[in-house]
This record gives C-alpha cells, structure tokens and sequence, in this order.
C-alpha cells in the first residue's frame, strides 16, 4: 500500500533538516576559525577558508591568558580553569535542584487528596503563563540583606523551584502509576518516607535523570545568574560573554579566533553529552507498574 504524499509533514522536515544545517555549518566555522592563525584571520582576511594552518595556539593562549577581573576584590583574576569549575558545580547542583523540587511536589499532589493540591497545580499553570518581571532588583536587595548575594547557596535556592513543565509531566506519571504498589508495600509495613524513597522514586529515575541532563545543558550556558548574583564566581558562559562585549577585557586574547576557542570550551562539553545521551534525551517516557 503506498503512502499518501503529505504536503505538511514535508515542509516541516525540509525545515527542520535546513534549521540543523543552519546550526552545524555555524559550528563546523566556529571550529574552523578557532584552530587559524591569528594572523590568517587579521592579515590574510581568511574569514571563510581552510586554515592556512592548523594551530592549538589560540586555545593554550586563553587557557593561559584569559581571565576575569573580580568587581569586588581588586586585582583578583579568575581563569578559564576556575569558570570551568564554576560551570560544572553550577549546572550539576543547579540543574538537580531545579529536576528534584517539582518531583516532590508532584509525588506529594498525587499521593495526597487535599484540595489544596489544585492550588498548587493553578498555581504552577498561572506562573508560566503569566511571565515574572521586574523583580531582580528586589531579588538582589534580598540576597543583601540575608549576607547571600555573590554566593552559590543564592544560585541554588532560586534554582529551587516548582513551578516548571516538568511538574505536570512528573504528575502525569505519577498519577498513572498503579496504586496497588503502593498499597502491597503499606500492607509489607512500609512508611510514607518508604514508599516517596524507595517505590516512587525509582520509578521516576529515568525520567528524572533526563530532566536533570537538560537543566544541566541549559545552566551550563546560562550567563545571566553568574552577572547579577555571582561576579566573583564567574562561569564560562559569563566569561565569553565578558569577552565578546567588553573590548578592554583580556586584551591578550580579545581577539576573533581566540573568542573562536573560547566558544568552542564552551560547546564542546554540551555536544559530547548529546551525541553519548541522545537517545535517552529523546526516548518515550513510559511508566512501568503491575497488571491489573
């Protein structure tokens, strides 16, 4: 039986396909212009071509020479190697926190009948419809005022947040799972720390470690936090944000190929985690349980 040509289905592959082509040639140039010269992108004006010649030079250069000044501690330079540090403890921290909070407050409303649980879902459905602005300076004066501002324990507690898509998906699974597990471990002596530890979260593992890796990826670029709340603490992403728009920064590597390099320290961690976890990043998300 042949199959009928679909007009939509088509165009949007079309796009998609070129939307991905788009991407991976500005990648595969970025890479390109991170490994010439410094002299075959300025002198040459090799913007487009191969590499007179492959080089690692501009990447020991920022490795070596790039740092960040410290607002709050004069003469304090912070290195690649130190935004890198600060990068890793970010995403992971950050990106568990913000996959663990809606886990347990979706698991608390579909264990529990309260009716309070519908304000709780109201209000997660109101908050990312209606969008919050204007409150970082309150945000900001607030972190003063508790001796937190600049610190990571500032970055985690807003990172501690229910109020996400993930809390409907978490909820729909939940509430999809078997009440008769639930039920043989109450009758076996099971608590309800028991069943939340030991029942209902392994089954949520998989779902969770993928919420986790996409918080990851996401606080992984993130270089907005690190401006407002962490100068002293900067990230990568803040880093190369510093780079490309404060001239005067690191004037021993302000400069097109080694920005180049930079951006590639950046991408290449968050391309490596895609291409091992693609497959779980974008697996059906099933729920397992017993038969009835």
């Amino acid at each position: 039986m042949k199959r009928k040509f679909n007009v939509a289905k088509t165009l949007t592959f079309v796009v998609l396909c070129l939307y991905a082509l788009s991407m991976i040639i500005l990648l595969a140039w970025m890479a390109m212009t991170s490994l010439k010269p410094r002299r075959n992108w300025d002198n040459d004006l090799n913007y487009l071509g191969w590499p007179s010649k492959l080089t690692l030079d501009n990447y020991k250069t920022i490795f070596k020479q790039y740092y960040v000044s410290d607002p709050f501690r004069p003469g304090e330079k912070i290195g690649v190697m130190a935004q890198i540090f600060n990068s890793v403890q970010y995403a992971i921290v950050g990106g568990f926190l913000t996959a663990l909070s809606p886990l347990l407050v979706a698991y608390v409303c579909s264990r529990f009948n309260f009716k309070f649980n519908k304000i709780l879902e109201g209000t997660v459905l109101v908050t990312m419809m209606l969008p919050i602005v204007g409150s970082t300076t309150s945000m900001v004066s607030m972190m003063y005022s508790l001796n937190m501002y600049n610190t990571f324990l500032s970055a985690y507690c807003m990172k501690f947040v229910f109020n996400t898509l993930y809390f409907f998906i978490y909820l729909g699974i939940f509430r999809a799972t078997s009440k008769e597990i639930y039920e043989a471990a109450t009758i076996d002596g099971a608590t309800e720390l028991t069943l939340m530890i030991r029942i209902a979260f392994p089954l949520m593992i998989n779902v969770f470690s993928t919420v986790w890796l996409i918080y990851f990826i996401q606080y992984w670029n993130d270089y907005e936090l690190a401006l407002v709340y962490l100068p002293s603490h900067p990230t990568l992403s803040y880093g190369i944000f510093i780079l490309s728009t404060d001239t005067s920064a690191s004037k021993g590597v302000n400069y097109t190929t080694m920005k180049m390099a930079c951006g590639m320290t950046l991408v290449v961690p968050t391309l490596i985690l895609f291409i091992f976890l693609k497959e779980k990043l974008m697996t059906n998300l099933s729920v397992g349980g017993v038969k009835e």
